[in-house]
């Protein structure tokens, strides 16, 4: 969240967007690296090619081998793929609309997904 409010006061030079550049790159490794499953399936966070392939996979087997389990897990990568895809949308609507100032979204959510991971893991200690 610091790094994304920070990349926001860069200086718009080369060495600034570099600068940036390497920290969202370091941000959407850590994303990467800390949420890798969604209901019992490995995903990917940050690229969708991976879960667009294991959707077709896992739908083209459960249509072909009639088989219920393969069919509900194509459904949950199509939801991962739905929700890139639609974040991807958002994402450049709100940077069309705040240009340098639309890394506040991203960190808004990131802070709220923090809280909300925390209480979680709160409520359970």
């Amino acid at each position: 969240v610091v790094m994304l409010l920070a990349s926001m006061f860069l200086p718009q030079t080369a060495a600034g967007n570099m600068i940036a550049n390497s920290m969202i790159s370091l941000i959407c490794a850590m994303q990467m690296e800390t949420f890798k499953m969604f209901i019992g399936q490995p995903i990917t966070t940050t690229v969708s090619t991976g879960n667009l392939r294991k959707l077709v996979e896992f739908m083209y087997q459960g249509v072909l081998e009639h088989d219920k389990e393969k069919r509900e897990t194509a459904v949950i990568y199509l939801i991962v793929v739905l929700a890139f895809i639609a974040g991807a949308l958002i994402g450049t609507l709100i940077t069309n609309t705040y240009q340098l100032y639309s890394a506040i979204v991203p960190a808004v959510l990131l802070m709220l997904g923090f809280l909300e991971i925390s209480r979680i893991r709160y409520l359970n200690n």
